[in-house]
């Protein structure tokens, strides 16, 4: 069975570049990537939390993604 992965990126062009070893390291492993939450194993959210604004945005991102999130689902910041 393959695993799969969820990435989300937000913030600065450093989360990308983060973002983008993150995808690199979970393909090693194994993961395919996929651009549907719901069919992740393990949902990330890769992101800063320096800036109030971006604070605002993560947590955003995270609930919702949180109310979608099956019971067997990784829900990962």
């Amino acid at each position: 069975m393959v695993k799969r992965y969820f990435l989300e990126t937000l913030g600065c062009p450093k989360n990308t570049v983060d973002g983008e070893g993150i995808a690199r390291l979970l393909s090693q492993a194994g993961y395919s990537g996929t651009s549907d939450p719901t069919q992740a194993d393990v949902i990330i959210v890769n992101t800063c939390g320096f800036i109030e604004t971006a604070r605002t945005e993560s947590l955003s991102a995270l609930r919702e993604l949180a109310t979608h999130k099956g019971p067997s689902q990784l829900l990962i910041a």
